[in-house]
């Protein structure tokens, strides 16, 4: 299957990213008519790849909700009901549970987000389906936050995530591996990272607690990616907020990717995205109804050649053991007809034991079975080939080919065809050749299981091609 590649989406440019191991290889098209040319060109030279689209936007937004503890279609009914009353203008929108209110059992607490500028993406989205690409889905690049933090092996209830993307701070406040609230900070030129974060995570924390999503006295870790150049050299040099920094070498190593060369790790999301399934969708099911296409093609094939290879090497095993028994029958027969020589010069051979005979029966009985399981189509096939040849009007639709056993030693076949002619009169003329081909054929024999009949549409009530159903039996040759 195609590689997956991840377009990444901020506000100034989209950049795909592929990776080679762990080295990310990069396209970048701005926002400009001239970039959705480049953009359009580069898809139809990868048109049969896999496309995850990542946004980093400023118009996203994040609202709390509360409803009934429900399950299955009627809980997927009261979330779409939400995402419509609360976001009517965008279809990019999903939602995330949040878990189950303490004090109210029967109630459910639902994070629900949605892009709230779908122009910003509708023109590269307009290029993914002009070039025929796969979308496998639509996500942002705050909730890939929680699965940062797992691999740097953080794990407190409470986090407050600052990380440096393109040109933006991305502040996330993820509780118990969930994200419940994240904003984007636009960067200036001469901002430092470490001042930066140590300002906004304080205006941030008095944030959450004025909208209830923060107790006072919860416990908060504040956690910083920044490249090692930026990290404190001495507890004296850190800032006076309880702050956590993390080199993005190590995050690099954690995620697998290259270390990048500042501060800003979006190819370390991208490599994120690759990595597992975000835990929220928002491109709708039929923006990735190719994509599922494309995969079940794929699982398709490689059912169709595990099955293939399974059957070649089954079959190389039966031919194996074929070939064996006729060496050994061989081999016996020779030795046979040497015994009954000597016995001829000898005069009256002795009689064979019970057990030497039952064995030979044994040997012969089972290369006769062997010969009646190695049985092929390939003669059913011939002759009823040179008949359809003569038969343009008739169709096989199905074919299912039985071999001869002792019990019905005639190879059979049941035929499903339909009549491609014109109109039903020339429909019956070319069946009734084709009937008078089998009767005249000398192996061949034909009985009709169902006549020609046409089929007509419910609605507009045209005929369809007539189908019919035959049984066909071939004479197997001692």
């Amino acid at each position: 299957m195609s590689a997956h590649q991840i377009l990444y989406l901020d506000d100034e440019r989209l950049t795909a990213y592929r990776f080679s191991r762990d080295t990310p290889r990069t396209h970048r098209f701005d926002t400009s008519p001239e970039g959705l040319r480049d953009f359009a060109g580069y898809l139809r030279a990868h048109r049969h790849g896999r496309f995850s689209l990542l946004a980093n936007l400023a118009e996203e937004e994040f609202r709390i909700a509360v409803i009934p503890a429900l399950r299955g279609h009627d809980r997927a009914s009261v979330l779409a009901r939400r995402l419509a009353q609360a976001y009517p203008g965008t279809p990019f929108a999903g939602s995330q549970s949040l878990g189950h209110e303490r004090t109210r059992r029967r109630e459910e607490r639902v994070l629900l987000a949605a892009l709230a500028a779908p122009a910003r993406i509708a023109p590269w989205l307009a290029c993914l389906d002009a070039a025929g690409a796969a979308v496998a889905g639509i996500h942002t690049l705050p909730f890939l936050g929680p699965r940062l933090l797992a691999r740097l092996r953080i794990r407190d209830a409470h986090c407050l995530l600052f990380t440096l993307q393109d040109d933006s701070l991305r502040e996330s406040y993820i509780a118990h591996g969930r994200l419940v609230f994240s904003r984007r900070v636009p960067l200036a030129a001469d901002d430092a990272p470490i001042a930066l974060v140590a300002t906004e995570s304080a205006a941030l924390h008095r944030y959450l607690i004025d909208r209830r999503l923060l107790a006072e006295d919860a416990a908060l870790r504040i956690v910083a990616v920044v490249h090692p150049r930026h990290l404190p050299a001495s507890a004296d040099d850190a800032p006076a907020t309880a702050l956590t920094c993390v080199s993005t070498d190590e995050c690099a190593h954690r995620t697998g990717c290259a270390a990048p060369a500042d501060d800003r790790i979006d190819a370390l999301y991208a490599r994120l995205a690759l990595s597992g399934r975000p835990t929220l969708q928002f491109a709708p099911a039929a923006l990735r109804h190719g994509d599922r296409c494309r995969r079940l093609q794929h699982t398709l094939r490689l059912a169709a050649a595990t099955t293939l290879a399974a059957g070649i090497a089954l079959g190389g095993q039966q031919l194996a053991a074929a070939t064996a028994l006729s060496q050994t029958a061989d081999r016996l027969r020779s030795e046979t007809q040497a015994m009954q020589q000597r016995l001829a010069e000898r005069g009256t051979p002795p009689p064979l034991r019970p057990e030497i005979r039952a064995a030979r029966q044994r040997i012969v009985d089972r290369h006769a079975t062997l010969q009646r399981t190695n049985a092929s189509p390939a003669a059913f096939y011939g002759d009823l080939g040179r008949i359809l040849g003569q038969s343009p009007a008739i169709r096989i639709d199905t074919l299912d080919w039985q071999a001869a056993t002792p019990e019905h030693p005639d190879e059979s076949a049941i035929l499903h065809g339909t009549l491609a002619a014109a109109d039903e009169t020339a429909s019956a003329a070319g069946f009734a050749g084709f009937l008078a081909a089998l009767d005249a054929s000398p192996t061949l024999a034909a009985r009709i299981e169902h006549p020609p009949r046409p089929e007509r549409h419910a609605a507009g009530g045209d005929a369809r091609p007539a189908t019919f159903v035959l049984h066909l039996s071939r004479q197997v040759p001692p």
